[in-house]
């Protein structure tokens, strides 16, 4: 939950309308996890609206929003739901590159898992719609020329950049990445998938590294999306860049190991 991240230091820091979004939340994700518990079906309109009060929170409040990490909850909010439907629909792609046998045609096509399988691809589409929003809602907060993230290269040495430039440009770099998980889930789980979704995520996690380059997050995700088509060579690049930045990802060196010891 949210408010463990907060502290006695922390919470007389922040305004009455962010602490009773904080409390909102905190009691809207105890009704989603008593449903869980329940076994019963999620209810959307109390899932959006926890999504709602953590953009009101980023939005209104960006310095607290960035010390109590509301955009990792964001990711985990959606997160929580791609797990969810991972357990119920069959992956097309193997982590050797293959597709799913002829012989699984018959359960992936069950209405069951078809009906599961449109759910999800349309949750991703919204998730996506989502976070190009967000993107959008950031650079006009910020007062952000129009195709400023999406055409910004980072600079070495650029002293003249302000903190909280630095702050904005690594939101909208994990936004630019949870982007590329979303269009790598659609090529994992869609029944047709396109070929276009490959290069949709490829370019989120290249455009999400151009504008923060110290992170090996955008590496190491291409790196995993280098494995769908079995580009052995190219996840050893991806996964050596992942570790030698500034801020390593720091499950790249395991699975360099597991890939070295495939070849």
């Amino acid at each position: 939950m949210l408010m463990t991240t907060m502290d006695n230091r922390t919470s007389p820091l922040l305004s009455e309308r962010i602490l009773y979004l904080l409390n909102e939340n905190t009691e809207l994700e105890n009704e989603l996890r008593n449903l869980e518990k329940s076994k019963l079906p999620l209810d959307d309109n109390i899932w959006r609206k926890i999504r709602d009060n953590f953009v009101s929170i980023l939005l209104e409040d960006y310095a607290s929003s960035v010390k109590l990490e509301v955009e990792l909850f964001l990711w985990q909010l959606h997160y929580r739901k791609i797990v969810r439907f991972r357990v119920h629909v069959p992956c097309n792609i193997r982590l050797d590159g293959s597709t799913l046998p002829e012989a699984g045609e018959s359960i992936i096509q069950s209405d069951r898992v078809g009906k599961m399988r449109d759910s999800f691809n349309f949750f991703l589409s919204e998730a996506t719609d989502f976070y190009l929003k967000l993107l959008e809602k950031i650079r006009s907060k910020f007062q952000l020329p129009i195709g400023y993230i999406l055409e910004y290269q980072f600079v070495s040495g650029n002293d003249k950049m302000s903190a909280q430039l630095k702050k904005v440009l690594f939101s909208c770099h994990q936004c630019l990445i949870y982007l590329g998980d979303l269009a790598r889930y659609k090529l994992l789980y869609d029944m047709e998938p396109s070929g276009s979704q490959h290069e949709v995520a490829s370019s989120y996690y290249t455009q999400a590294n151009s504008i923060w380059p110290f992170s090996g997050n955008p590496h190491h995700q291409l790196a995993i999306l280098s494995s769908y088509s079995d580009d052995m060579l190219n996840g050893v690049y991806r996964y050596f860049r992942s570790l030698a930045v500034e801020v390593p990802f720091s499950t790249a060196r395991d699975n360099l190991i597991m890939l070295f010891e495939k070849i």
